[in-house]
């Protein structure tokens, strides 16, 4: 009735490195999968939510994510658990001193496990037998957890092998 509109805009940074499809004006942006948009382009569309709000909704992005090795977990996650004071284990304390705590405008809603109805279902009980790295940071949001003593492929190996640019030329890969 308000004439409002519902976009959809895919933020691959290899298909549009200039941002050029975030030449929008919304009130509101949502980012889907944060962690695998490219922290410019996340930047560009917030920039462009609320510059002609003439009916005074506010200026709001949202992000949806799971705080990986990527530029959330760095710039949003680690800064929201230095403002509630809650350092994680396998982060040194000259590393953890250095982090200045999130800005008190933004805020982080962490999903618990514990938050969903399904819990009561036992829908997540086959899930907690994958592998511990899997079940530390999928679901008990441990994000700084690395890897599973026990397992044969360690996740900071297989981090190591992602790219999101890729330089001209042959490209060979074998694991």
């Amino acid at each position: 009735a308000n004439k409002s509109q519902i976009k959809f805009i895919g933020m691959n940074p290899s298909r549009d490195r200039q941002g050029s499809k975030l030449k929008i004006t919304a009130t509101k942006a949502s980012i889907d999968e944060a962690d695998d948009v490219d922290k410019n382009q996340a930047i560009m569309l917030q920039s462009r939510t609320g510059r002609k709000n003439k009916n005074g909704a506010p200026r709001v992005t949202t992000y949806a994510c799971n705080p990986n090795e990527q530029w959330i977990k760095w710039d949003i996650y680690l800064p929201w658990l230095k403002r509630i004071n809650r350092r994680p284990d396998n982060i040194d304390s000259q590393e953890w001193d250095a982090v200045e705590p999130l800005d008190n405008k933004i805020a982080v809603i962490e999903f618990e496990m514990e938050d969903s109805p399904l819990n009561k279902t036992g829908y997540y009980d086959r899930l907690l037998e994958r592998p511990m790295n899997w079940v530390r940071r999928y679901l008990r949001n441990d994000w700084f957890y690395q890897d599973d003593e026990d397992a044969l492929f360690k996740m900071r190996s297989l981090d190591k092998l992602t790219t999101h640019v890729l330089k001209p030329g042959n490209k060979y890969i074998a694991i």
